[in-house]
């Protein structure tokens, strides 16, 4: 029986030493340890505690002032807003001091999570970053979204809607960020956490059946006319929301929000505004009687309704003009020139037109549209009929020759030559619409 007990006793003994080899181990931090209590399916109080993962921000903008007819996405060539986030740290975009935008992992999230798992190696932590941003329950589902937003608005009621198809005035701007195309992008950025937003995730495809690799996104407002009044009210917003679980009287998503009740939304909202005459910047020379160059008063973090740092600018405006007008000089006085001639090479290789020309092409190709940035104007190609700017409106009755294009008559004001009337129905001359170029600095 003594004989028994020693190999019992002995055999106790062994699995100690092997419970606590492989518990020593695991705080090592091996690749191949399993802490499967981190996953979300299992209930792990402490992942249902961390913060909402993301932030989102923009750091750059295109307005067309034309009515749309529907269905503007990311890639289309006419829209009422196109924006995007762009790395700007190559040349010629470089030294424009435009800020860094895109998709950023929270301080209060990362912060939590780095103390979760202080104890492991960085490539535990890189592995468990991606885990926890997979099953993150309160932002499974999470995908940006563009979107026009009341500012009085609440999450019951989030999105913009006067007539207009909700379809139309909201757009995905990613895929879900839950998707590995996107954390593993996180997981291989570990080291540049939190500060550094990502614009750019090179694990996505461009294929459209497959998630976005570039956050940017287009939507369309079908009445230019009534734009003055419709954007006054209204953010223009990127956030985040379900789109699992739509809202059913508006059929779409459910935005993510810090509270509990019905108001705040993670998310970025720019409040705009037209130029007016008591804005005299010179670039907005001859804008005044249209009122259809747009300006950003200002960006707000829309979870916390305070002012978000930093400026836009928009003082780049620039005049559609039809093709089959681009060359004539109707209704020109003496000493007047073209409308929108093909620019010189030696114009747009000034520094700040090819800065411009730059920003402009992230927006508008080479097959649909001519730009001219010293004179400040686009030409859309074949820009007549349906789907064009001016619609099938005779170009001959666009006001095209505003004072910018030519030295200012003495005694001749802006609203005295122009001519024109915002409304095309009205019985006097439409007046040119605009495309305007925002950047957050």
């Amino acid at each position: 029986m003594k004989k028994y007990a020693n190999k019992i006793a002995m055999l106790v003994v062994a699995s100690c030493v092997l419970v606590l080899f492989f518990q020593n181990c695991g705080q090592a931090g091996f690749e191949g340890e399993d802490m499967t209590l981190d996953n979300a399916s299992t209930g792990n109080p402490q992942l249902k505690n961390l913060p909402f993962p993301y932030e989102i921000s923009i750091n750059q903008l295109a307005y067309m002032s034309c009515p749309m007819n529907s269905g503007t996405g990311a890639n289309d060539q006419t829209f009422t807003f196109k924006v995007g986030a762009y790395d700007n740290t190559e040349f010629p975009a470089a030294g424009m001091g435009i800020s860094a935008a895109g998709v950023k992992i929270s301080s209060d999230f990362f912060n939590q999570f780095t103390t979760m798992y202080s104890a492991y190696s960085e490539d535990v932590k890189k592995n468990k970053l991606a885990e926890a941003l997979s099953t993150a329950p309160n932002a499974i589902n999470a995908t940006p979204y563009l979107s026009l937003r009341s500012i009085n608005g609440t999450k019951v009621n989030p999105f913009y809607y006067q007539g207009y198809s909700t379809t139309s005035m909201m757009r995905p701007m990613l895929g879900v960020m839950s998707d590995m195309a996107y954390t593993q992008t996180f997981r291989d950025r570990f080291a540049v956490l939190p500060a550094q937003p990502i614009s750019f995730f090179n694990y996505a495809k461009y294929t459209s059946n497959s998630p976005l690799k570039s956050l940017n996104g287009a939507i369309s407002m079908p009445n230019s006319q009534n734009q003055r009044v419709d954007l006054g009210g209204n953010y223009l917003t990127v956030g985040f929301v379900n789109t699992n679980v739509s809202l059913g009287t508006y059929d779409s998503p459910t935005p993510f929000g810090p509270d509990t009740g019905d108001d705040n939304m993670y998310g970025r909202g720019l409040s705009l505004d037209f130029i007016n005459q008591n804005e005299g910047n010179a670039n907005y020379r001859g804008f005044h009687r249209a009122s259809r160059a747009m300006i950003v008063r200002a960006e707000y973090d829309l979870a916390t309704a305070t002012q978000a740092a930093g400026t836009w600018d928009c003082s780049r405006a620039f005049k559609i003009v039809p093709e089959v007008v681009r060359a004539e000089l109707m209704n020109s006085p003496v000493g007047a020139v073209a409308k929108c001639p093909v620019e010189s090479f030696a114009q747009r290789n000034v520094a700040a037109n090819l800065q411009t020309y730059h920003l402009l092409r992230r927006f508008l190709n080479s097959d649909n549209w001519d730009i001219n940035v010293s004179r400040r104007c686009v030409v859309q190609k074949s820009g007549t009929g349906a789907g064009s700017c001016y619609g099938s409106r005779d170009p001959k009755t666009i006001v095209m020759d505003e004072l910018y294009y030519q030295t200012p008559q003495p005694g001749v004001t802006p609203t005295q030559y122009a001519g024109c009337s915002a409304n095309a129905d009205d019985g006097f001359q439409l007046c040119p619409h605009y495309l305007t170029l925002c950047i957050k600095r």
